[in-house]
């Protein structure tokens, strides 16, 4: 690190316009130095748009220092694209596992008639009920693997594979050996063929292998955690790109989620307000202005379903603030930071507010002299079968144990019935950590 650097290490305030730019969340590959044709960069005050991440930006201070630049994100509450990632990143840990959304009707899309080699016609009959696709017939209990079952069971010696590509949304059907044909509009069931079920439509052509020409919209739901040990580096950062009021674009490499604020308020959308730090700048060649927002509808207050202890309850603010307390003074000796370790434990807290209309304001007050420590949970749900018919887009928060703060709860009278505030403490459930957040998409990876 060179001495010009050393005496250009303080941090200078910057401020973020308020405009669109829209984007995505990439892991950071190559670190390189903070200059500009031997300049330094970073001395002066300017404004910067907000980061490469699927949002709205709103007036924000910001701090970017020479070799350690801070910046704040704030994002719609988009159910895709780089808010998921978003997650990931602050939490850590994340497991995905598709939903059954295939549902198979008797008398209705139950039947699959083909002939193999020439042959005589025959009929598969796929077990009623609900399946998840599944990535092949290796899946036990998924479509695929039902629909090989049922098929070599009113063949001959000829065995099936069936794959269906999460990327092109299509099914295809293989025979071990010889040809096959499905006849999905002249066989004997073709009123009550499976055929849309699985993406086709017309009989398939004489081959070794079918594959549907419609695609399929699966559903999958992505769970996330808190993971004890922070997960940091080029492997898991992420790039965040942001554009100076003279119009040139950076990527603050090797980034991570410090602190996460998630709120909404009547009649506004879900929002994620990110912390982050990051350890080095690159140049980088994209153009914020060609990135266009999302295009999938938000998740807006009128669309949440909250319940406390399990008991349903109307609130009219929430918000949840996720810490991972790491430490983030720089090193000016250093190049750069090799690692954010924590000063301490995960911290979550935060509050919800409600109308103290009922006796359920006063439920909340007992269980706070009592020190229960029920489970919170807000689901927010996108417009109707958003996904595909039945399914739609979802985010569901889950506090597994929290610990109120309140010391009382305003008390009713009078005829406006007053708004009371409850704070809490998340605490680790032992299962969850103290936060969970389940998305359900149509996307198979984040």
């Amino acid at each position: 690190m060179s001495n010009e650097a050393l005496l250009h290490s303080k941090k200078m305030g910057i401020q973020e316009e308020s405009d669109w730019a829209a984007g995505t969340i990439t892991a950071a590959t190559r670190l390189l130095p903070l200059r500009e044709a031997g300049i330094i960069l970073g001395l002066q005050r300017q404004h910067i748009r907000p980061g490469r991440i699927s949002g709205r930006a709103s007036l924000k201070q910001s701090f970017l220092g020479t070799y350690a630049p801070k910046f704040t994100i704030p994002t719609f509450g988009y159910p895709v694209g780089g808010v998921l990632k978003l997650l990931k990143m602050a939490l850590g840990s994340l497991t995905t596992a598709e939903v059954a959304s295939f549902a198979v009707s008797a008398g209705v899309n139950d039947k699959i008639d083909f002939t193999e080699d020439g042959g005589a016609e025959v009929t598969a009959t796929l077990t009623a009920g609900t399946y998840a696709m599944g990535t092949s017939s290796a899946v036990a209990g998924s479509l695929c693997a039902l629909i090989k079952a049922q098929m070599e069971a009113v063949n001959g010696a000829s065995t099936y594979t069936v794959t269906f590509s999460t990327t092109t949304g299509l099914v295809t059907i293989t025979k071990s050996s010889g040809v096959f044909v499905l006849l999905w509009a002249t066989g004997t069931n073709a009123a009550t063929a499976a055929d849309t079920l699985l993406g086709f439509a017309a009989d398939t052509a004489s081959a070794i292998a079918a594959t549907a020409p419609t695609a399929l919209v699966a559903v999958y739901d992505h769970t996330i955690k808190p993971l004890d040990a922070y997960i940091y580096g080029l492997s898991a950062g992420m790039t965040a790109q942001i554009k100076l009021a003279d119009g040139k674009v950076f990527d603050a490499l090797d980034a991570v989620v410090d602190v996460l604020k998630m709120s909404y308020k009547p009649n506004q959308e879900l929002w994620y307000d990110a912390e982050c730090e990051g350890r080095l700048y690159a140049d980088s060649s994209a153009d914020l202005a060609s990135l266009s927002e999302e295009t999938i509808a938000p998740l807006t207050f009128a669309q949440l379903v909250y319940t406390v202890g399990g008991v349903a309850h109307e609130i009219s603010a929430l918000e949840i603030n996720y810490s991972n307390n790491l430490k983030k003074d720089l090193f000016v000796n250093s190049e750069k930071r090799s690692k954010f370790p924590r000063n301490g434990f995960r911290a979550v807290s935060g509050s919800f507010t409600m109308d103290i209309t009922d006796s359920r304001a006063y439920a909340i007050y007992t269980d706070f002299l009592a020190g229960t420590q029920p489970a919170l949970v807000a689901t927010f749900t996108a417009a109707a079968s958003s996904i595909k018919t039945g399914y739609t887009y979802t985010i569901t928060k889950t506090l597994g144990k929290v610990a109120y703060d309140l010391e009382a709860v305003p008390g009713g009278g009078g005829q406006a019935a007053p708004e009371g505030s409850a704070p809490f403490t998340a605490l680790d459930d032992g299962t969850n950590g103290e936060l969970k957040i389940v998305v359900r998409t149509h996307q198979a990876t984040i």
